[in-house]
């Protein structure tokens, strides 16, 4: 099961879906087993108006939370996030 919230932006609602793995389009599904690999960086914003993301990836084993803010969507995780953005 994949959870997805955005938070924050100008008028500071939130956005929470899920979805199963399986749904997911197969290049999709690509990113989420190299997310690991991804550096994320989940300090304090320094965008006033700025999303924050947080995915969590229950697995069979075990479950990864990743917190990402805006600023630091890397090109490696963008797809990934503006999928999830649009469920």
């Amino acid at each position: 099961m994949i959870r997805f919230k955005r938070e924050g932006g100008f008028v500071g609602l939130s956005k929470t879906k899920e979805v199963d793995e399986k749904d997911l389009p197969e290049d999709i599904r690509k990113l989420l087993d190299e997310l690991p690999e991804v550096k994320v960086r989940s300090g304090k914003s320094v965008r006033r108006d700025g999303f924050k993301y947080t995915i969590e990836i229950e697995g069979e084993k075990r479950t990864r939370k990743y917190t990402i803010n805006e600023e630091d969507v890397t090109a490696a995780i963008a797809p990934l996030i503006g999928y999830l953005d649009k469920l």
